[in-house]
C-alpha cells in the first residue's frame, strides 16, 4: 500500500511517493549517522551507538547492562 504526503512545493516540504521512499531514506540517514568507519557494516560499537541514541530518543536511558 503506498502513502502519498501531498504538499505544495511552495513551502519547501518533501513528497513522499510511497513507503519504499521513506525506508530508504530513512536507512540511509541512520548508516550516514552511525557507520562511523564507512564500511557498509555496523560493528559493536556502532551498534550500540545506534541502540543508545535510540533509546535516548525514546525517552528511555542508554545506560543498560
Amino acid at each position: 500500500m503506498a502513502v502519498r504526503r501531498c504538499s505544495l512545493s511552495d513551502y519547501g516540504e518533501e513528497v513522499y511517493e510511497d513507503v519504499e521512499t521513506i525506508l530508504k531514506k530513512t536507512i540511509d540517514e541512520i548508516w550516514e549517522m552511525f557507520d562511523d568507519d564507512g564500511n557498509g557494516l555496523f560493528d559493536i560499537d556502532e551498534t550500540t551507538s545506534f541502540i543508545r541514541h535510540t533509546l535516548t530518543e525514546m525517552g528511555e536511558s542508554p545506560d543498560y547492562n
